[in-house]
């Protein structure tokens, strides 16, 4: 079969084939032929992901509403083709932003946008990203600052178990993973409300049975953090006021993870980490 023939022949030869040797289970080695093996798995009748779920995890977009519509996540999100329609993004949203292709993957296409003057670059990259897939549409949504995680589970009739999270590092211009830390650096708290979430998500989205890789990013965004209200079911916050200051600063001096600096001052300890 070619690589772009339609689902149709697909499923036929798949029928073809179960009828000359039985088949019994049913896996994929690619993204982009998900939503063929959901065409064979509904007409065979074997455990794999619905198409429904298929089309809400390859599409960006789609992932996000069926998301919100569960209430696990409400972060904005448009499809956008054209400089004019990102900026009706950021003038709703702000800036900075992330643009990518819908159905992208691998981090390929993916840009930060931290003002109007990097509108013409992210689309530029995102048209390279979204060359070989089978949808040009670009994503825009807010750019989240915070650690990002790798979650893998595996599915069964409906049940998760997050069997592993890894901290992930990236370098920060179009979010090329380049490091990973196993098993990721996390109090048992912390670890244990990103593994509801996750479960939260899989559910959302329809996803039943077989193994999953789930990335998602721990927001720090302030005292008013809209993404830890909107979340406050799934990570549980509480707050107890101190007298101690906190501040984040930026440097461009390069630090060796991970640096914990103290100083001695006439004001008190100072205590930096990089």
């Amino acid at each position: 079969l070619r690589e772009d023939a339609p689902v149709e022949e697909w499923v036929a030869a798949a029928r073809f084939v179960h009828t000359v040797d039985p088949v019994h289970r049913l896996t994929n080695f690619t993204e982009k032929d998900t939503e063929k093996t959901a065409a064979i798995g509904l007409a065979l009748d074997l455990p794999w992901h619905s198409p429904r779920t298929v089309r809400a995890v390859a599409d960006k977009c789609a992932m996000r509403r069926a998301l919100a519509d569960a209430g696990v996540g409400e972060t904005l999100a448009e499809v956008v083709h054209d400089a004019e329609s990102i900026r009706k993004v950021a003038d709703q949203a702000g800036y900075p932003l992330i643009c990518k292709p819908v159905r992208g993957v691998a981090s390929k296409g993916v840009t930060r946008l931290d003002g109007p003057e990097d509108i013409p670059r992210a689309l530029d990259w995102g048209s390279v990203g979204a060359g070989d897939l089978d949808s040009p549409d670009l994503l825009v949504e807010p750019f989240l600052s915070g650690e990002e995680y790798s979650v893998e589970s595996v599915s069964e009739d409906g049940e998760h178990l997050v069997v592993g999270v890894t901290r992930k590092l990236s370098e920060p211009d179009h979010f090329v993973e380049v490091g990973h830390v196993i098993p990721a650096p996390l109090p048992d708290g912390d670890e244990r409300r990103i593994a509801s979430t996750v479960r939260a998500m899989l559910s959302a989205l329809g996803v039943r049975t077989g193994v999953t890789h789930t990335e998602v990013i721990v927001a720090a965004d302030g005292v008013n953090s809209e993404v830890r209200t909107h979340m406050a079911e799934h990570f549980e916050p509480s707050f107890d006021e101190r007298r101690n200051k906190f501040a984040w600063y930026g440097t461009s001096q390069l630090f060796h993870p991970v640096s914990l600096i103290f100083r001695q001052t006439p004001h008190g300890v100072f205590i930096a980490h990089a």
